[in-house]
C-alpha cells in the first residue's frame, strides 16, 4: 500500500552522533589483547539509546528488550533493541558484531516490528512461549527466527517453519566441544562502541510502497517475492489496480515466467528467475499505457541504487546466499526486494563509509535498512526508469 514517508528519514537530522556516556570496564571484561569488552544487554540498550537520541532527538524514544540472537553456528553475535515512544512502538536497532560496521540494518517508524518479533507474531503459539524462553537466530543478512525452549522448529519472520538441525549447526548443545556458556557471550571492540557517526547522504521515494505478504496471499492465494516487488513498483508509478489486484498480481507471475515452488495451507507459492523481472515488468506497464525501460545488474556498486533513486525511481534488490541442505548437498537461498531510497552512514573517526538501502520486504510493511556490506554468494538488481 501507499503512504507518506513520516519515518526517521523524514525528519532525520543529516548529521547524529553515537556518542556514550562514561562506562565502566573491569579487567573480566576484556580479553588478553585488552581492546574489546563484553557486550552486554546494559550496553546494547545504552548503545541503541544513544543512536535513537542522535537520529532523532526530537521524537523521544526509549529503547528497551534487548534480545540476543545466535548466527547459524550457534554462537551469540549480537542484539536486536527495540524502540517505544511512551507506549507506541517506534522501531528497532540490530547491532551484529560479526559485522564491520556493527549496525545490521535499522527502522524507526511508528509500530514497526523488528524481524524476530515479526517471526513470534507469524506464529500465535510463539506469542505465548517467547516471553518465557527460547533463542532467536539470524539465518541470512534478512532472515531472523525464533526457537522456542523444547521445540525442534526455527520459526522466521519470513513465515518458514525450519527443523533447527538442517539450519543451526551444533544446535544439540551436547554435541558442543566448548563450555556451552561460552557461546553466549559477546565481545565487541571497544573502538566500535564510542564511534561516532553521520549521515552524510539520503534519499527516498515521496511514496513508500508496501504490499504485505498477508495482503498478497488473502488477495491471490499466491505469493512470490519477485512478483511483490513488482507489484510494489508498479504500484509506485501508478499502474497496480487496487480494486483488480489480484488480476495485475497474477498477470505479472504469468509474464514474469514464475513457477510452482510449493503449495501450503492453500496458498501457492512461487520460484522466478531475476532475469526475467526487467522484461515483465516493462511489459506490465506498457499494457498499462506507461514506457517504461529497466536495467539489470549483477554485482551492482552502491552507485547504481543512488542513481535510480535520485532521479526519482526505483527498482529491485535480488540476493541470494548458499546454504547446506539436510541431504548434505549444497542450495539456494534468495530473496527479491523493492528499494525505494538509500542512507550513507559515516564513521567520523575513520571516515569509512555503511552503504544502506531502504527496502519494502515484501513479508510485513514497515521500511527497512539493510546494510549492504555482506558476503553474498550473487546479487543483482533491476532498476526501472521512465521512457
Amino acid at each position: 500500500m501507499k503512504s507518506k514517508l513520516f519515518s526517521v528519514f523524514l525528519t532525520l537530522c543529516l548529521v547524529f552522533s553515537l556518542s556514550f556516556v562514561s562506562l565502566p570496564v573491569n579487567a573480566q571484561e576484556k580479553n588478553e589483547d585488552s581492546e574489546v569488552v563484553e557486550f552486554t544487554e546494559e550496553l546494547a540498550i545504552q548503545t541503541a539509546d544513544s543512536f535513537a537520541q542522535g537520529i532523532c532527538p526530537d521524537k523521544q524514544l526509549r529503547a528497551t528488550n534487548p534480545i540476543k540472537f545466535y548466527n547459524n553456528d550457534n554462537q551469540a553475535i549480537g542484539y536486536i533493541v527495540s524502540f517505544y515512544q511512551d507506549e507506541t512502538p517506534y522501531g528497532y536497532v540490530i547491532f551484529d558484531v560479526t559485522s564491520t560496521d556493527l549496525i545490521s540494518e535499522y527502522s524507526i517508524t511508528e509500530n514497526a516490528q523488528s524481524p524476530y518479533e515479526t517471526a513470534v507474531q507469524r506464529n500465535s503459539k510463539l506469542s505465548r512461549s517467547a516471553s518465557s524462553g527460547g533463542k532467536a537466530y539470524k539465518l541470512d543478512p534478512i532472515t531472523y527466527g525464533y526457537v522456542p525452549t523444547d521445540n525442534e522448529y526455527v520459526y522466521t519472520n519470513s513465515g518458514e517453519q525450519i527443523e533447527a538441525e538442517k539450519v543451526i549447526d551444533n544446535y544439540n548443545i551436547e554435541s558442543r566441544s566448548v563450555t556451552p556458556g561460552t557461546w553466549d557471550v559477546i565481545f565487541i571492540p571497544i573502538s566500535s562502541l564510542y564511534e561516532d557517526y553521520k549521515i552524510v547522504d539520503t534519499n527516498y521515494t515521496d511514496l513508500y510502497c508496501s504490499f504485505t505478504e498477508s495482503y498478497v496471499t488473502s488477495m491471490t492465494k499466491h505469493y512470490a517475492c519477485v512478483v511483490s516487488a513488482m507489484a510494489n513498483c508498479a504500484d509506485y508509478y501508478g499502474v497496480m489496480s487496487i480494486p483488480a489486484f489480484s488480476n495485475d498480481y497474477m498477470r505479472l507471475w504469468n509474464l514474469s515466467g514464475t513457477t510452482v515452488l510449493e503449495q501450503t495451507n492453500n496458498i501457492t507459492y512461487g520460484l522466478t528467475t531475476f532475469s526475467n523481472t526487467g522484461p515483465a515488468f516493462t511489459q506490465f506497464c506498457s499494457e498499462k499505457g506507461l514506457s517504461v525501460g529497466y536495467g539489470h545488474y549483477s554485482n551492482p556498486g552502491y552507485g547504481i541504487y543512488k542513481n535510480f533513486i535520485d532521479r526519482g525511481d526505483v527498482g529491485i534488490i535480488h540476493c541470494g546466499i548458499v546454504i547446506s541442505e539436510s541431504d548434505g548437498s549444497v542450495g539456494r537461498q534468495g530473496h527479491s526486494m523493492a528499494v525505494q531510497g538509500y542512507a550513507t552512514l559515516q564513521k567520523k573517526g575513520s571516515g569509512t563509509s555503511i552503504e544502506t538501502v531502504m527496502v519494502a520486504d515484501g513479508w510485513f510493511e514497515p521500511v527497512r535498512y539493510i546494510n549492504l556490506d555482506y558476503n553474498w554468494t550473487d546479487i543483482a538488481v533491476t532498476e526501472f526508469y521512465l521512457k
